[in-house]
C-alpha cells in the first residue's frame, strides 16, 4: 500500500489539480500565512483492496508567488522534549503550518525548523512548488531600418 499526493499545475492559469491518497495534507503559503489545502474526498492508500470509488479531482487557484509545500509524514513524526513540558510525540497538526510561516517559504529553513522541534523519528521528504506570474509583456516591433 502506498500513500500518494498527485497533482499538476497549469502554469498559465495557476490552477492546481490534485488527489490525496492518505498522504499528509498539502500546505499553501500566501502572504505570510500557511493553510492546509482543502480536500473534498478521502481516498485510501493506493492498492487498498475493495475500493471501487470514483475519483474526484480537487482544484485550487494559485496566485502569483503562492507556494505549495508537500511533505511525508516525517514532517510531523517528531519526538518533542522541551524544558518544562512532558516529552512525547507531536500531536499538533498545526506545528507544520507554524514552521512554514516561520520559514517564510524557504524550504531549507523549513527543514531546519522541523529538526529543531525535537528528535526526528521518520524519514522526511519535502517538495516546494512556487507559482510564478507567467504574464508576458507585449512584444514591440523593432523600428524599421528603411
Amino acid at each position: 500500500l502506498v500513500s500518494a499526493f498527485m497533482g499538476i499545475v497549469e502554469h498559465v492559469s495557476g490552477v492546481m489539480y490534485y488527489i490525496n491518497a492518505e498522504h499528509p495534507q498539502a500546505v499553501r503559503y500566501r502572504d505570510g500565512a500557511a493553510e492546509f489545502l482543502k480536500e473534498r474526498n478521502f481516498y485510501r492508500k493506493l492498492g487498498t483492496p475493495g475500493i471501487l470509488k470514483e475519483i474526484t479531482v480537487d482544484t485550487v487557484k494559485l496566485q502569483p508567488d503562492d507556494i505549495v509545500f508537500l511533505g511525508s509524514d516525517g514532517r510531523d513524526d517528531i519526538f518533542l522534549s522541551r524544558p518544562g513540558q512532558p516529552a512525547g510525540f507531536n500531536e499538533d497538526e498545526n506545528l507544520f503550518l507554524r514552521n512554514v510561516e516561520k520559514s517564510k517559504g524557504n524550504i531549507e529553513i523549513l527543514f531546519e525548523l522541523i529538526c529543531a522541534c525535537g528528535e526526528i523519528r521518520d524519514d522526511i521528504s519535502l517538495i516546494k512548488i512556487q507559482h510564478r506570474d507567467t504574464a508576458v509583456a507585449p512584444v514591440r516591433n523593432a523600428p524599421s531600418r528603411e
